[in-house]
């Protein structure tokens, strides 16, 4: 199991997913609590929403006063949990699986509230008055099904700490509105590490506020409207997008800086840029190629040659 989570951590949450399912083993004194514990049984076809809401309400108790000895892990044991709604909580959660693809919380085909229109998540650590502290979702795979539309995979707030890792947002149709929306006000700091997104309209959306996110071992695939379409101060080092639409939308907000490395952006379509940059705070690109796209970069509507991009500085 120790083997599994260093070669996650090193080389990505698609390789983790090889692994054997098995349940992680913690120390008596490790202060975690399990969703077996309130009734969330995996793999059984029955609704675990209340279940898990349950561990969290009890774990973490919404009148908890900010207290930081409540900064506890709920656990999901291996297996597959079935949901029918949004699982919620504000603050001190680590909310933590097995390995993606070992744990997956699995949201309901064709889900009442989950239709187009609806930007309904099925994970929500949600704004709490720039409280939101450490905010943790770890080693799991959440499935929005089929016939969702509507549906958000993680809707995640966080403020001074706190991390999502090694984690899969995946639409079995190809549906959804976003994979990871980070759009509640005062977003960061934050660490996204190891994140595979497959499907949905849009992949990732930031919010236009303070403070920052960096993302490490960012793939993006399979969306319809935008890969990414930031409006925050981001670094991202090693994406890889495969994509017919733009990788990257950088808005025109002042606070949208975004700093790329090592960037593979494949797919593309005729007349279509791997990022578009329509940023007035700027940008710094290293190490980008692209392939398919007409280029890999239009920059304040200006559009630049070239697939490939070794350097870049727009101030």
């Amino acid at each position: 199991l120790t083997l599994r989570w260093i070669c996650a951590s090193v080389l990505g949450a698609a390789w983790a997913t090889t692994m054997s399912a098995a349940d992680i083993v913690f120390p008596s004194d490790a202060g975690q609590a399990s969703v077996a514990t309130f009734g969330a049984i995996p793999n059984d076809g029955i609704d675990d929403t209340a279940a898990i809401q349950s561990a969290l309400d009890s774990t973490f108790p919404v009148n908890d006063g900010g207290n930081p000895a409540n900064n506890r892990m709920l656990y999901l044991p291996a297996g597959t949990y079935n949901v029918s709604g949004t699982l919620t909580w504000r603050r001190w959660v680590n909310f933590r699986g097995a390995g993606p693809g070992i744990t997956i919380i699995k949201l309901a085909n064709n889900a009442a509230g989950f239709s187009s229109g609806a930007n309904k998540p099925v994970l929500h650590a949600y704004f709490d008055q720039n409280r939101s502290f450490a905010n943790y979702i770890e080693g799991l795979t959440v499935d929005v099904g089929t016939g969702n539309p509507g549906a958000i995979g993680i809707k995640w707030n966080n403020h001074n700490e706190g991390a999502l890792r090694d984690v899969v947002i995946k639409s079995s149709d190809g549906q959804g509105a976003i994979g990871l929306d980070q759009t509640e006000n005062e977003f960061g700091p934050a660490l996204v590490r190891n994140l595979t997104i497959d499907g949905f309209a849009k992949g990732i959306v930031t919010v236009g506020s303070v403070s920052h996110c960096t993302y490490y071992n960012l793939t993006l695939k399979n969306q319809t409207v935008v890969g990414f379409e930031n409006n925050l101060p981001v670094s991202i080092y090693n994406l890889i997008s495969t994509n017919t639409v733009p990788a990257i939308q950088n808005n025109n907000f002042y606070l949208a800086h975004l700093v790329l490395v090592k960037a593979t952006l494949n797919g593309g379509s005729a007349g279509t840029s791997a990022i578009v940059n329509l940023n007035a705070g700027g940008i710094y690109l290293r190490d980008v190629s692209s392939t398919g796209y007409a280029r890999a970069l239009v920059d304040g509507g200006v559009n630049q040659a070239g697939a490939n991009i070794s350097e870049r500085i727009t101030d």
